[in-house]
């Protein structure tokens, strides 16, 4: 591997991150999938430059299944068991035609898990759900020396939790808010029928 295809893959991974990122702002699926569909093309194509070519097929085939699940989901419809398990098979065949070290298993299992979760519809279990993967994406990065995805995949992994905390301590909020307007509704209500 040159210095340059390192630089750029580097590169390539910090720009992947911002991405990445934003997808996980949005609140419905189908702006997600067509954010980090971008994101997922840049940070598929940062691999292929530090020569970890499984990793980046599974990357880039990713891509053409946020294009099925975006179509789908664009639609109003579930997008078919059978793209799912094709995506997962070719996930599964690219990983081990390319397969190098144990750690080329990660690759593999994230993205089967991703094809799963793309099946949920709430934007907050879908970032739940992604958190793990993204650690295990990072510890791989390490590994194959793809560092600006590694330093990717673990600030998605921290936007994740942080979103999710932040969602929790709204969601708390605007509970206590809510269940303090019936108080005083009812309270109101009892005070103007006497």
């Amino acid at each position: 591997m040159s210095n340059v295809n390192f630089i750029i893959a580097q590169c390539l991974g910090v720009t992947a991150t911002f991405i990445l990122c934003l997808s996980y702002m949005v609140k419905n699926k189908k702006s997600f999938l067509l954010i980090s569909l971008l994101g997922d093309v840049v940070y598929g194509i940062s691999f292929i430059f530090v020569n970890s070519f499984g990793a980046g097929l599974i990357v880039l085939l990713s891509c053409v299944q946020n294009l099925f699940f975006y179509y789908y989901s664009k639609v109003g419809k579930q997008t078919p068991i059978a793209i799912s398990v094709t995506f997962i098979l070719l996930f599964v065949i690219s990983g081990v035609s390319t397969f190098n070290t144990l750690w080329d298993i990660i690759p593999i299992v994230t993205y089967v898990w991703f094809t799963i979760v793309l099946y949920f519809k709430d934007m907050k279990v879908i970032r739940l759900m992604y958190v793990l993967p993204n650690i295990l994406l990072a510890i791989y990065d390490l590994m194959v020396m793809a560092y600006a995805s590694a330093f990717e995949d673990g600030i998605e992994a921290i936007f994740l939790i942080s979103i999710i905390i932040i969602d929790f301590i709204k969601s708390k909020k605007t509970s206590k808010v809510t269940n303090v307007y019936k108080n005083v509704k009812v309270i109101f209500e009892k005070q103007t029928q006497h």
